[in-house]
């Protein structure tokens, strides 16, 4: 299938820079480059997948979202799946929104979304350093000296603990966990090595954003 064709300015338009007849004249002083190459003459039409540079910044036909989102349990990224959590922010229009990080079946909350490569390749390379809260609950209750074993053991490359214990009010098969570092598959394997199965991992505190700072 061939890429959708439109016109230059509009997809200068798109971008947030300018309006469509502010785009003509940067094209007309000689300021956009597609693909590398000077274009000066109206009217061209030009793939979405092609490079195009103003002043020699390069630019996307849509504007960028930065979006913080309490992901429901059941919701997932897959685009043909029937809870996609993208249909969740379908008034905002937006194209290309993708999550910070992949999530596991069992997660919830917090989940950072943007549309922005840049920003996406920078938060992700950060991700790990950035420090995590979550709500987890277990199908079966955890002994303390599991829980007191976890706590004790020896942080492994993929996870590193900051703090784990009961939930205060809650059963013996809901914890806090805050860590330092970790994916949320390394801590279905944390628990998978104590013989805990994981129901849930609700994650309310990614790095200084809590489900409070949310509308």
């Amino acid at each position: 299938m061939e890429s959708q064709l439109v016109r230059l300015n509009k997809y200068i338009s798109n971008s947030g820079l300018c309006t469509r007849r502010e785009a003509d004249d940067y094209i007309q002083s000689g300021r956009v480059f597609v693909n590398n190459k000077l274009v000066e003459k109206l009217g061209l039409k030009i793939s979405l997948n092609d490079e195009v540079k103003v002043d020699g910044d390069l630019i996307y036909p849509y504007k960028f979202h930065y979006l913080l989102l309490n992901k429901p349990l059941d919701f997932d990224f897959n685009i043909s799946g029937k809870k996609n959590v993208l249909h969740l922010m379908s008034s905002l229009n937006a194209v290309n929104l993708r999550p910070i990080q992949p999530t596991v079946k069992q997660f919830s909350g917090l989940v950072l979304i943007s549309n922005d490569n840049q920003f996406n390749n920078n938060i992700s390379k950060r991700f790990n350093s950035f420090k995590q809260l979550f709500h987890i609950r277990l199908k079966n209750v955890i002994s303390i000296e599991d829980l007191h074993s976890i706590k004790n053991s020896p942080n492994s490359k993929n996870i590193e603990i900051i703090s784990i214990d009961f939930v205060t009010d809650g059963l013996q098969n809901e914890l806090g966990l805050e860590v330092s570092s970790g994916k949320q598959s390394s801590i279905l394997n944390l628990f998978e090595k104590y013989n805990h199965k994981v129901i849930s991992i609700d994650r309310v505190l990614l790095a200084g954003l809590s489900k409070k700072d949310l509308p």
